[in-house]
């Protein structure tokens, strides 16, 4: 795990829009025709996906109607979903979405002792209206798994190739929910992983 410490600068020029809710697996079954999910319910977040069906997911999103030129549905980048997930707040004071404390009250994760997801939207929204940014399941991110620069960095990609792919938000089997905590697997690894979508400009 990297250093959860360290504060780094990243700027981010390119206008996106992020899903409120975790793709549910009626969202997922609609496009995709299937569900793999271990807990079953059309409210539920879709999990037991990996990274390529969550990218699938997105690709069969882009093929579907209409969309603004220079924009596409696809993962966000472990920084989006970090700012997402802060919502505006101060990285010295605020380490969870509202503020220095997580409880069972604001999330679904180990200690809620439910032994499984719940309905997204069941917790309160982070204050720009996100819901389940951290618990109920963790959320693929596109990049990879790799060193973080000390330096400023402009849209961040992360490292070009590599074994596994980054996470993020802590699941319902998780006690870490920390914003800058960062999980990996191969991106073909099914778990308590889930998803949501972001509509990003590419050009």
């Amino acid at each position: 795990m990297r250093n959860l410490d360290a504060e780094r600068q990243v700027i981010l020029t390119k206008g996106f829009y992020l899903g409120k809710y975790e793709v549910t697996q009626n969202e997922y079954e609609k496009v995709m025709g299937n569900n793999s999910s271990n807990f079953k319910g059309d409210k539920l977040p879709v999990e037991m996906v990996s990274w390529n069906d969550a990218v699938a997911f997105c690709k069969a999103l882009n093929k579907k109607g209409r969309r603004r030129s220079g924009w596409e549905f696809a993962l966000p980048t472990e920084a989006q979903w970090e700012y997402a997930c802060r919502a505006g707040t101060n990285f010295s004071l605020t380490t969870y979405r509202r503020g220095r404390d997580i409880s069972p009250q604001l999330a679904n994760y180990n200690d809620n002792g439910f032994g499984k997801t719940v309905e997204v939207g069941t917790y309160a929204p982070n204050p720009w209206g996100f819901f389940d940014m951290q618990g109920n399941v963790a959320e693929w991110t596109a990049v990879w798994y790799g060193p973080i620069p000390r330096s400023l960095v402009i849209d961040p990609l992360g490292p070009n190739e590599g074994p596994i792919r980054v996470f993020r938000g802590g699941s319902f089997r998780s006690e870490d929910l920390r914003s800058p905590a960062t999980t990996s697997f191969q991106f073909s690894a099914k778990s308590s992983v889930g998803f949501r979508v972001s509509f990003q400009q590419v050009k």
